[in-house]
């Protein structure tokens, strides 16, 4: 499905209607260009699953943060191999939690049945999100 959104506002909007239908086992792999949104898509929908208080950082140097039992955000921009992605132990993550995953083309193989984000900036603060 297609969706224009003209501010954060209304990501989190958007946020909001997707992690209303989100349950666990889950993966979300969230594609986009260099600061397209990817990390605000997902912390806006994890501080809907989890808390509108959570602190949610860009796992970009940790790789993956996790939020109580149930939520992994993986950031695979800086991994080579399939073989660290074992290391993370996201197989074991994608069996019972609800796992975003940016940058995913390495854990494609990996994963049955996800859901795609693909978000692409249109202009100044307008992006393109599409979920399928």
């Amino acid at each position: 499905m297609r969706h224009i959104v003209k501010s954060l506002k209304e990501l989190d909007i958007l946020a909001g209607e997707f992690a209303a239908v989100l349950k666990a086992p889950a993966a979300v792999l969230v594609s986009g260009d260099l600061g397209a949104g990817k990390t605000e898509f997902c912390r806006s929908v994890i501080r809907r699953l989890h808390g509108a208080d959570t602190l949610v950082p860009s796992p970009t140097f940790n790789i993956v943060q996790t939020y109580g039992n149930d939520i992994a955000h993986f950031d695979l921009y800086r991994m080579n191999s399939p073989e660290e992605l074992e290391e993370l132990g996201l197989d074991e993550y994608l069996q019972n939690h609800i796992v975003f995953i940016e940058w995913p083309d390495l854990a494609k193989p990996l994963v049955k049945n996800p859901i795609r984000v693909e978000i692409r900036n249109l202009a100044k603060d307008v992006r393109e999100i599409n979920i399928y």
